[in-house]
């Protein structure tokens, strides 16, 4: 699920068209955007998707973008993680990992909990369509 589909979900948050990190078929697609609540422009974050198959190992080369990510945040909220079948993925499946990339005071005018239950019934209406 692209985030520019996450995007829409979230009322009172305003994110900017999603940049593409890595894109290797079959292997790893990663993309982040920047967001901000409407009501406060200054809280603002990244939120950084991460779809790859459970061959592709984090110290990989192709990683090390998603990786200096990661290790440059100042607080990550795991948004949603899991495995999906994907013929389409190396192996036959995919990790999706959603990640909220915050300052330690962000304040938005969604909890992780509320955050993470969005994005969690998004995937369920999504597989229920497929």
């Amino acid at each position: 699920m692209p985030l520019s589909h996450i995007a829409s979900l979230f009322d009172g948050v305003h994110f900017e068209p999603a940049e593409e990190i890595v894109d290797r078929p079959g292997w790893l697609l990663a993309q982040k955007c920047k967001f901000w609540s409407e009501s406060d422009p200054t809280q603002q974050g990244t939120m950084l998707f991460v779809y790859r198959s459970p061959l592709m190992p984090c110290t990989h080369k192709w990683y090390q973008p998603v990786a200096a990510e990661l290790l440059a945040a100042e607080k990550i909220n795991i948004l949603a993680d899991m495995q999906v079948v994907d013929e389409g993925m190396m192996h036959g499946s995919g990790q999706s990992l959603i990640v909220g990339i915050v300052g330690h005071d962000f304040v938005g005018p969604h909890t992780v909990d509320e955050a993470v239950a969005i994005i969690a019934d998004a995937y369920s209406t999504e597989s229920e369509v497929a």
